[in-house]
């Protein structure tokens, strides 16, 4: 790592350190998602100076056969915002894809260069990992701050936290085994340890299986190719299955226990429909869910074949979400919004279309290949890899994986390593090359577009917590797409400067980008209700009515209006 920080890159490669040791820790009030919003700004922001180098410094271009396929896939993510309603959301994705893709070759051409060295992003993942293991326990055994679900660690969401120890987890093993100071080789395992105990308590089902059932895998793999059991992928398979009969018993966490265990009592009981019983699906039952989101999805992507657009899921899914019914997605209501399928395939499927899905399956299957490659060609440091790929793909199978800021960026740590080992060990074929890039002053538009984006989450969040309208207005400057600030100006019109009107208005322009929102059609209708607009409420209420046919609050104003235009 020495000489890549003495090296004219330094600069850069300092940026990548600070965000690997920061982008678990840091979470602030400033915007709405505490811990979301700030994680991913830092992740966008730095990824955006990183594509800017890359591009104006990189001499060569190889063109491989993965290579050519993530540049057709940002194409299709290009022409997929055709079908988008909310454009911005769409710049954000691409823009984001975009650089997650440069992020990998930056990393992969410092260790393919030997600008840094295996052994040294391992101890960047440990002092990653140790500093967030301080903070969580100052934050749970000294200030409380990490109390809930939405708050479980400095990562997050309980659900995010487990996204990362997917990864974190069989690496701290493998450093382990590769790491020669035995300080940093034992607070390896110490910490490894310790990110076991905390993924058993979030009790996160996606990452636990997907754990175990890539060890179990691997373990079979490397018996099956040496006639014997190896210590290496076998012995946080162990610790998992330890610590999670010593948190089934500890009494702390007793409850959480019992609240699983609750999911598995209450699969053939029946429920409660408004007609009749019908028995509840036990395999929907046992995955909260999912079967339910995945259904309704996949009739999202039957009616639209090119897709939603790319970031639009959220806007375009309430429409297919059955709400009301026994086999509604769930938090699609007045008060929730849903914002991904859990579901990477599903996520770029139902975004870009059967194309663009049929793409990212194949860039996924290119790299399953090359991790099997690696284990029939590689050392034992490979099969610890490989487990970290494995549980990372079947919880993105799952979960938000790949959607969450921490995440994201050790994912892209993670396949760099990959591809790296993948070429060392092989012949990799290289289509063509290129010595210029032409179009690279565009580039700078990319940190530009980041930073007007999150200044506008900002002002939208400042202005709700300090209700001072020049907040509202400089929200929608910086971001016209910004539908949050331009529903919270329509509320601000109608009950503070009680202008009906001009809030219905913002209304339409916040329908026009988010087209299924259930809260922003009963507003409209209500408000329309109140100047007396009495046939347009019935519009926007019968356009409500098609995809949330059991609105207790909508049925019951187009009865109050109904009886109005009896009299």
């Amino acid at each position: 790592m020495y000489k890549a920080i003495t090296s004219k890159h330094y600069a850069l490669f300092i940026l990548f350190i600070v965000t690997a040791l920061l982008l678990p820790l840091i979470h602030t009030t400033l915007f709405r998602h505490p811990f979301d919003a700030p994680k991913f700004a830092l992740y966008d922001i730095v990824t955006s100076l990183i594509t800017i180098y890359y591009f104006y410094y990189k001499k060569e271009f190889n063109f491989s056969l993965l290579s050519l396929l993530y540049s057709v896939l940002i194409l299709f993510i290009l022409l997929s915002f055709f079908q988008s309603s909310n454009i911005g959301y769409s710049f954000e994705f691409m823009f984001r894809f975009f650089n997650t893709v440069i992020l990998i070759a930056f990393i992969y051409d410092f260790l393919y260069y030997k600008k840094v060295t295996l052994q040294q992003l391992e101890n960047l993942i440990l002092l990653s990992a140790f500093l967030f293991s301080i903070y969580y326990l100052y934050g749970t055994q000294v200030i409380n701050i990490f109390r809930s679900n939405s708050s479980f660690s400095p990562i997050g969401h309980i659900n995010y936290t487990a996204h990362v120890l997917n990864i974190w987890i069989p690496l701290l093993l493998l450093n382990f085994f590769i790491q020669k100071n035995k300080l940093l080789k034992y607070t390896s395992l110490i910490l490894m340890i310790f990110l076991v105990d905390i993924l058993i308590i979030s009790g996160s089902r996606g990452s636990i299986l997907g754990l175990i059932l890539s060890e179990i895998i691997i373990v079979l793999f490397v018996f099956i190719k040496h006639k014997k059991i190896q210590l290496y992928p076998s012995i946080s398979f162990a610790l998992i299955g330890l610590f999670f009969m010593h948190q089934s018993f500890a009494p702390t966490h007793i409850q959480q226990i019992t609240k699983k265990l609750e999911r598995y009592s209450t699969v053939t009981h029946p429920i409660e429909t408004t007609n009749k019983k019908t028995p509840k699906n036990s395999l929907n039952h046992l995955s909260s869910n999912r079967v339910n989101i995945y259904n309704n999805t996949i009739d999202m992507i039957i009616d639209n074949p090119w897709g939603v657009g790319a970031g639009n899921y959220e806007y375009i899914h309430p429409l297919y979400a059955k709400v009301g019914t026994p086999y509604a997605t769930p938090y699609v209501n007045e008060k929730q919004v849903f914002t991904n399928p859990h579901n990477i395939i599903l996520k770029f499927t139902s975004e870009l279309g059967w194309i663009g899905g049929l793409l990212f399956i194949f860039i996924l299957i290119i790299l399953t290949r090359m991790v099997i490659i690696t284990l029939l060609k590689g050392e034992q440091l490979d099969y610890l890899i490989a487990i970290a790929f494995g549980a990372t793909l079947f919880h993105s199978m799952l979960s938000a994986v790949f959607l969450t800021p921490t995440n994201l960026f050790f994912s892209t740590l993670l396949f760099a390593i990959l591809l790296y080992r993948y070429h060392s060990l092989t012949s990799s074929k290289i289509f063509f090359k290129l010595k210029k890039m032409c179009c690279k002053s565009f580039l700078i538009f990319i940190p530009l577009f980041f930073i007007l984006f999150y200044m506008s989450k900002y002002y939208s969040t400042q202005f709700t917590t300090q209700r001072n309208f020049n907040y509202l207005q400089k929200a929608l400057k910086f971001n016209p797409y910004n539908e949050s600030a331009l529903l919270k100006r329509a509320q601000f019109e109608a009950y503070a400067n009680h202008n009906y009107p001009l809030a219905i208005h913002y209304l339409d322009n916040f329908l026009e980008l988010y087209p299924y929102n259930i809260n922003a059609h009963i507003k409209k209708a209500t408000f329309q209700y109140r100047i007396k607009q009495y046939d347009q409420a019935l519009k926007t209420i019968d356009k409500l009515l098609i995809f949330d046919k059991t609105n207790k609050k909508i049925l019951d104003l187009k009865k109050r209006i109904l009886t109005l235009k009896k009299k």
